[in-house]
């Protein structure tokens, strides 16, 4: 009864989901006891807690195929929602710019309306900003305490109110990086640029999307123009840690999901069965507006993102209910 109470105890102990997990801890646990009553011995066996699901929790935002297990279910046929979408455009937002691209990202299917057009990117930028802050921590080139200074030159009050602290006013490089993510706020961008401009070496807009092949372009204005489907090739990165570590991706889409804007993609979807969504906005004025994220439905997580020419109501509106058109679809026959 030793050796057969042992292995009933060790079976107890183990809390694995994954039934093959649990056959190989208890073949090699019985080997284990095995060894120690023929040498003799006495033999300590601990069974710590299943390390898949370790990394499923502090990664959970990024994609399972990283994490190396299969868990999403696969949808292979999205011709209805192509057509949901191609009738929703069609009847609302005929001779206005636009640009839309899905992708299923288990699998990689794809939805696209004038997904390579290209609108001002705006705000949008500031993810591949934050990345190439978080790759310079990576290389060891910035740290996260260390301190910035805001210059008059870093003052905008077109977003975010980083502003109203004032010339001279100081903060962490990391607490910079979050509130740019977090408000979308455009002095911590300045101030940020400025960093990654003197201590990086960053100083165009191609050296900050350097880690990226992606598709762009420059107004007149100096603008940078994107389509949907070429900015969500930064946030995918993200989402498979192409760039930076998994820490560092898991912490900014993290960030991104404890932003405080509400009135785009997550505009009309049920805050009772709300899923997790890291996203990013850009607004331009009162001419062009984007929202773009990943939403982590279960099973079925996607991306999503939509640029709209137009007013912030306009485009807005025209953004949630686009959203909630891929969700309803997303979700029909979920348990």
């Amino acid at each position: 009864m030793g050796l057969l109470g042992a292995i009933i105890r060790l079976t107890l102990m183990l809390r694995v989901q994954n039934k093959k997990q649990v056959a190989k801890r208890l073949a090699i646990a019985v080997v284990l006891i095995v060894f120690g009553m023929v040498s003799g011995g006495v033999l300590t066996v601990v069974i710590y807690k299943n390390s898949l699901n370790t990394k499923q929790e502090r990664y959970n935002l990024l994609a399972d195929r990283i994490l190396s297990t299969n868990g999403n279910e696969r949808i292979v046929n999205f011709t209805d929602l192509r057509q949901k979408l191609t009738d929703y455009t069609d009847a609302n937002l005929q001779n206005i710019d636009y640009s839309i691209y899905y992708e299923y990202l288990p699998t990689g299917t794809s939805v696209g309306l004038n997904e390579t057009h290209t609108l001002i990117g705006a705000s949008l930028l500031k993810v591949p900003f934050a990345m190439q802050y978080y790759h310079a921590l990576e290389e060891g080139t910035l740290k996260k305490d260390d301190i910035i200074t805001l210059t008059q030159a870093n003052l905008d009050s077109t977003y975010g109110s980083l502003y109203k602290k004032g010339s001279g006013y100081k903060l962490t490089l990391d607490d910079l990086v979050t509130t740019m993510l977090r408000d979308s706020d455009n002095t911590a961008l300045r101030a940020l640029a400025d960093v990654l401009s003197q201590k990086v070496g960053l100083q165009t807009i191609d050296q900050v999307f350097n880690f990226v092949d992606l598709s762009y372009a420059s107004d007149k204005e100096g603008s940078t123009l994107i389509g949907a489907e070429a900015y969500s090739s930064i946030l995918k990165c993200l989402y498979f840690a192409c760039y930076i570590s998994k820490e560092h991706s898991q912490e900014m889409l993290y960030t991104l999901t404890n932003t405080t804007f509400n009135d785009r993609l997550k505009r009309y979807i049920p805050q009772d069965t709300m899923p997790t969504i890291a996203h990013k906005i850009g607004s331009f004025e009162q001419s062009t507006q984007s929202d773009c994220g990943i939403f982590y439905v279960p099973t079925r997580p996607y991306l999503l993102c939509v640029m709209i020419n137009g007013s912030d109501e306009f485009a807005s509106q025209h953004i949630g209910k686009i959203s909630v058109i891929v969700y309803e679809h997303m979700t029909q026959n979920l348990e």
